[in-house]
């Protein structure tokens, strides 16, 4: 390839690639605790305006720099207002850029190498994963790599700029984190075994290079050493920063070999790299990057196989490649994110080594074979960064989830703020959280909005238990001693369990929850729908945002997505519009992934394969399927199977294609009324399995699934820091949130089924749910009860707290 134009364009595309595969659901992971302590760090410099550095934890303040920057671009100036999309896509640039760098190296390991280099760097699992991690190790990658482009552009040009642009580089290391001693350490060693090799000590690498300019040198190390300063001195406001990012080291080196929490043998690293497949889960290796890097090693070395290329810029980028592989192989103190520092170099050299295949081959069929081969292995690459990155997310099958926070923290959350809503004070509400050895992150993140949350290592006898209570599960007896004997006689409250299953922090640290039973209570308080009669509707509720002057509520944002064969909206009252649709648009992206794993219709699909199911054979589902049906499990044992999801056989059997009653043959529909019931479904909650226990059973989530993605939709915006809202799914379902200021909730209004013009009902809801369901589009709601369509009535209504709950309600009622 002899047009650097075309090689950057290629590796342009890439970029924009690599972009496209790390952007998307940056909420979808729950927050890591080494996140979230960056979460809060960064906060105390978007509100304080200052930044401390800490020679103990936390590492250096770049990362923390570069998110006020994101911050101020998204408008957010508090604490509260950041969320994860803010902080994760700095990393995600830096890993984009480190892509894009790759340009800046293609006239030295050869314009393929480096468009193929891209392409791994693009596509590799651990390169995907972490790129999408609040946390250092990206962006060290990537100001390392900076100052190899930049060391070679200068050694090739001798420009004063190009040294400077190596001391920024460097400056940016130090003050990212401590282990950049490692990569410069190993940079050092690495030019000096390449000047060996080639016969001529004192030369730099390079082919057309003479010798520095000691005045760029001294550029270049003012330029790190101003760069650097002013970081860990926030602008020279704290010059004991600058002090404290030498002393450090003491700390780093003492944890490096006497840290027994995160040690691990020598070859962990090359293990993950290689092969792992942990409880029974998928296969993961990126072992073609390893066999391709050895190659390119050694055509370096020998100076063999590959044209047009700097081979003292390839042997410079082998041996810092070896070094820093030996480095971190022989640290005790071992995270898998560290892998990064010599597996970008190990991309580079693979990028060569999958050019020296291609050209060894013999030509025509042998090398198109040997192309596609490599193809393949790509795009396997490819799938495990996608399936690790947006399927196994929190899976500790995945190599590279690391003592990661369990997605039960969702839940958890989801959870004390609905007892928060209940509750007179609100998010005011105080919250004990008691986990020892301060292992309580991330909720500081997630329950950043309230204001009154303690957090413990021990249970506190000397004062009053909290409405809500959050504890280690080792940790209930004291617990329970606290809530029975702390207070005085008279004011002592009963206390339940505040979740319904078994919930984790991480894998193997389970939290229990406690609250008073007067809070829990209160959600099953009869909702008020005085205003609803015995008139029903035949459509589905149309939404009308009026006041009680009927004139438009202020401050919405409304935004539309089609999913579920309808339309969804959401409505946010707040003053950042671009940040709301940020919000909004990653809502229909959990909608849309739901549907995928809920819809009968979508091949391949959670629902689909139950369908299929062998008899008594389980089926691995999703969180979301697993969840769903359980809750659709529950609900038909309290409605006694008046609503029901296993409906799918008898519905063919009694209702033709436009969804009318066609002629039924008893012996079919005696068939069909066999496969119907929920007791046919067996759900187990350890192994997240669900089997049929006859053949044919036919699950079909309509009656439940716009609900439950409205809910997910409610929680999802929570975890943005969005309370004022009101969700809802084809009209026929409504969750209201929160609220819209200086109103008594969310007005929506119901029509005559008889004349949709004229209002029946009109009802003020906040942390409320609405549904109704109608025969308007012909006889299709089935009674599994009695196997016949439902006739006689028009339409049915339900409220209640969760608008799975509500959706399935007015099925059951219609029945």
């Amino acid at each position: 390839m002899r047009s650097s134009k075309t090689c950057f364009l290629l590796i342009l595309a890439v970029t924009l690639t690599a972009a496209a595969i790390r952007l998307p659901r940056l909420a979808q992971r729950p927050m890591h605790t080494d996140e979230a302590i960056h979460a809060e760090k960064f906060g105390m410099l978007l509100e304080a305006g200052g930044y401390e550095y800490d020679p103990d934890e936390y590492h250096g303040p770049t990362l923390n720099y570069f998110t006020l920057i994101a911050a101020k671009l998204c408008g957010q100036r508090t604490y509260q207002q950041i969320n994860e999309f803010t902080l994760r896509v700095v990393p995600v640039a830096f890993g984009i850029l480190l892509v894009l760098l790759t340009v800046g190296v293609a006239d030295g390991m050869g314009r393929p190498a480096a468009i193929v280099a891209a392409v791994l760097t693009a596509v590799s699992h651990a390169m995907i994963f972490y790129s999408r991690y609040y946390i250092q190790e990206t962006l060290l990658v990537c100001f390392t790599f900076g100052v190899i482009v930049c060391g070679r552009r200068y050694a090739r040009s001798r420009r004063p700029g190009w040294a400077v642009g190596v001391g920024v580089c460097v400056g940016f290391m130090h003050a990212t984190k401590e282990t950049f001693v490692i990569a410069i350490a190993a940079m050092a060693a690495a030019l000096l075994l390449t000047r060996i090799l080639r016969g001529r000590a004192g030369e730099i690498p390079a082919e057309t290079v003479r010798k520095l300019n000691r005045i760029h040198i001294v550029l270049g190390l003012v330029a790190a050493v101003v760069v650097s300063a002013i970081l860990f001195s926030c602008f020279f406001t704290c010059p004991r920063g600058i002090i404290d990012s030498v002393l450090t080291y003491k700390t780093y080196l003492d944890r490096a070999g006497n840290n027994h929490v995160h040690a691990h043998p020598w070859y962990y690293y090359l293990q993950i790299l290689i092969f792992t497949r942990l409880g029974g889960g998928p296969i993961w290796s990126e072992v073609l990057i390893v066999a391709l890097a050895i190659v390119g090693f050694v055509a370096a070395i020998t100076r063999r196989g590959i044209k047009n290329v700097d081979f003292d810029f390839l042997r410079f980028v082998g041996f810092y490649t070896l070094i820093m592989t030996v480095a971190y192989s022989c640290i005790r103190y071992k995270t898998p994110w560290c892998l990064m520092g010599f597996l970008h170099g190990m991309i580079l050299l693979a990028g060569v080594g999958a050019v020296v295949l291609a050209r060894l081959a013999p030509p025509r069929l042998p090398r198109a074979v040997v192309v596609s081969i490599l193809a393949v292995g790509v795009l396997g690459l490819l799938w495990q960064g996608c399936i690790g990155t947006y399927k196994y997310y929190d899976d500790p099958a995945n190599p590279y989830v690391y003592a990661h926070t369990s997605s039960d923290v969702f839940g958890m959350v989801e959870n004390i703020e609905k007892m928060a809503a209940l509750h007179p004070d609100g998010k005011d509400m105080y919250v004990e959280v008691i986990c020892p050895g301060d292992d309580y992150w991330p909720f500081p993140w997630y329950l950043r909005s309230f204001s009154r949350v303690g957090y413990y290592n021990e249970v506190n006898m000397t004062t009053s238990p909290a409405p809500v209570i959050i504890a280690f599960a080792s940790l209930e007896q004291e617990v329970l001693k606290k809530i029975f004997n702390v207070p005085p006689p008279g004011e002592k409250n009963l206390y339940v369990p505040l979740f319904e299953s078994y919930m984790e922090l991480r894998p193997t640290i389970e939290l229990r929850g406690f609250v008073t039973n007067d809070l829990y209570q209160k959600q099953f308080e009869p909702p008020k729908l005085e205003e609803l009669e015995s008139k029903m509707e035949k459509e589905p509720p149309e939404v009308v945002l009026v006041n009680s002057q009927g004139d438009a509520i202020e401050g919405i944002c409304r935004f539309s997505h089609e999913a579920m064969a309808t339309t969804f909206e959401v409505l946010i009252q707040h003053d950042d519009r671009a940040y709301a649709r940020q919000a909004a648009m990653e809502a229909f992206g959990e909608i849309d992934r739901i549907e995928q794993e809920l819809s009968s219709f979508v091949e391949n699909s959670d629902i689909g394969r139950i369908n299929t199911a062998v008899v008594n054979k389980p089926v691995n589902v999703g969180l979301e399927t697993f969840e769903c049906l359980q809750i659709a499990c529950r609900l038909c044992a309290e409605t006694y199977g008046a609503f029901d999801v296993t409906t799918g056989s008898l519905f063919e059997c009694l209702l033709d294609e436009d969804k009318q009653p066609r002629t039924v043959d008893q012996l079919r529909l005696a068939a069909a009324r066999s496969r119907t019931g929920s007791h046919l479904l067996k759900l187990d909650g350890v192994l997240h399995t669900v089997s049929v226990s006859a053949v044919g059973v036919k699950v079909d989530l309509g009656g439940i699934g716009k609900g439950f993605a409205v809910d997910k939709v409610a929680a999802l915006l929570r975890r943005w820091s969005i309370d004022r809202a009101m969700i809802h799914g084809g009209y026929s379902t409504v969750l209201a949130m929160e609220a819209p200021a200086d109103s008594a909730g969310w007005p929506i209004t119901f029509s005559n089924p008889l004349d949709r013009k004229e209002t029946i009902a009109k009802l003020t809801i906040q942390n409320e749910a609405v549904s109704g369901s109608g025969l308007e589009q012909g006889a299709h709601i089935i009674d599994p009860r009695r196997a016949k369509p439902v006739a006689g009535k028009i339409a049915s209504w339900s409220s209640a707290r969760d608008a799975a709950t509500a959706d399935a309600l007015s099925t059951a009622f219609m029945v």
